[in-house]
């Protein structure tokens, strides 16, 4: 079976196709020994694209964000509490990241 996902298999009809390899169908068909390409015959890639996470903290939620600030200031003194410039996303988010980089043993403290 295909790294790709994909398999090219023979219908019932003779013709040829190319379905997902966890396609309930292709238990039923036979499948061949032929790579898997999309509609215009292009062959299909080895593996799925992987899908790339944004850096930081830009798409966390302001309870995720605020949840960690929580979690991090748990377990400082008042002295060491992070306290964020406001309380919009970015301003959490920037201090979650300022933290992140004033801490030099590259944990979270």
């Amino acid at each position: 079976m295909s790294d790709s996902g994909y398999v090219r298999v023979r219908q019932h009809n003779g013709r040829i196709a190319t379905l997902r390899s966890t396609d309930p169908a292709v238990a039923e068909l036979e499948v061949l020994d032929r790579p898997a390409v999309d509609n215009l015959g292009n062959p299909l890639p080895d593996k799925a694209p992987q899908v790339l996470q944004p850096a930081g903290y830009g798409s966390w939620k302001k309870a995720e964000l605020t949840d960690e600030l929580a979690r991090r200031n748990s377990t400082r003194g008042e002295d060491d509490q992070i306290v964020p410039a406001g309380s919009t996303n970015p301003d959490l988010a920037a201090a979650l990241e300022a933290d992140d980089h004033n801490n030099t043993d590259g944990e979270e403290s």
